[in-house]
């Protein structure tokens, strides 16, 4: 189960970078996926957050969008492994 909410935040991170450097800094509207329940998010930098719920009512994954600042001398692979590390931290 954790190495599940692990890959999907990772692919969640990497769509998020990649949205990024598509789009930069033009208007991007995010749309919850079919079978997610919204919630409302924890901090301004969250673009957009939402539960995946089974039968019983528990959250199975959790989907966060979130914009963050980063240094222009930090290339794509390094912030990469910075995040990664930090959530085998959390993890």
């Amino acid at each position: 189960m954790k190495r599940m909410v692990f890959l999907i935040l990772v692919i969640t991170l990497c769509l998020a970078i990649f949205v990024q450097e598509a789009f930069g800094e033009r208007g991007l509207t995010l749309n919850i996926p079919p079978g997610w329940t919204p919630v409302e998010p924890l901090t301004p930098q969250q673009k957009l957050r939402a539960f995946l719920i089974n039968e019983q009512g528990i959250a199975q994954a959790e989907l966060i969008f979130a914009t963050e600042p980063v240094p222009a001398s930090l290339t794509l692979q390094d912030y990469f492994q910075q995040v990664s590390q930090s959530l085998l931290t959390l993890f």
